[in-house]
């Protein structure tokens, strides 16, 4: 799953950018380049959206709502549209209803109860709404989730999740399953399980 963020304005582009990332891989660009079409979502802003020739992959428009001459009528090739003072918070749920939007996911999805992981899109669902995680908390709720029961080390997730040329302390595994827990684990649901004196698993 890719995302391009093709806006002229290059504060607003890195900013847009750079809230989408905690998410999803994504491309910075000023102009849409020839293959666009390898993206699953665009981004773009008006001025882009007016160059474009073709409605895949499927579009979100960036807009200044407070503009005189916005007429609706200019967003009619967009799947949907968003501000440009969004949240982060926003600005992934905004990529996620498109990319639910545009068809069945690729892929085999990994199912724990209620929970949903879609791995080519990154995207989790609890009961059928979506979570938004940021890159490495999806990366490691997808690896637990990969080997539902079996335990494993700080070290292990580390090395699994972070790659051999991260450089912090093992417990940075803990502030993310503290992360995870809190916006999982809600309405008395318990997914991951901590064993004493060894490390974590999904139950």
């Amino acid at each position: 799953m890719a995302v391009l963020v093709a806006v002229r304005d290059r504060t607003l582009r890195e900013r847009i950018g750079g809230a989408i990332s905690l998410r999803y891989p994504v491309t910075l660009a000023e102009d849409p380049p020839e293959d666009v079409e390898r993206y699953d979502v665009l981004l773009v802003d008006l001025e882009n959206l007016r160059s474009r020739e073709t409605t895949a992959p499927p579009i979100i428009v960036v807009v200044h709502p407070e503009s005189d001459n916005l007429e609706e009528s200019m967003l009619e090739p967009a799947e949907d549209f968003v501000s440009v003072n969004a949240s982060e918070r926003e600005l992934v749920l905004r990529v996620a209803k498109v990319l639910k939007k545009k068809g069945p996911k690729e892929g085999t999805s990994i199912q724990i109860r209620d929970l949903v992981i879609y791995p080519h899109s990154y995207e989790v669902l609890l009961d059928g709404n979506p979570i938004v995680l940021s890159l490495k908390e999806y990366e490691l709720l997808k690896f637990l989730a990969s080997h539902p029961g079996r335990v494993f080390t700080r070290d292990t997730l580390l090395d699994a999740v972070w790659g051999d040329d991260y450089f912090g302390g093992a417990r940075t595994v803990d502030v993310h399953i503290r992360r995870l827990r809190a916006k999982l684990e809600v309405g008395g649901r318990r997914f991951i399980e901590t064993v004493r004196g060894v490390g974590y698993k999904l139950v």
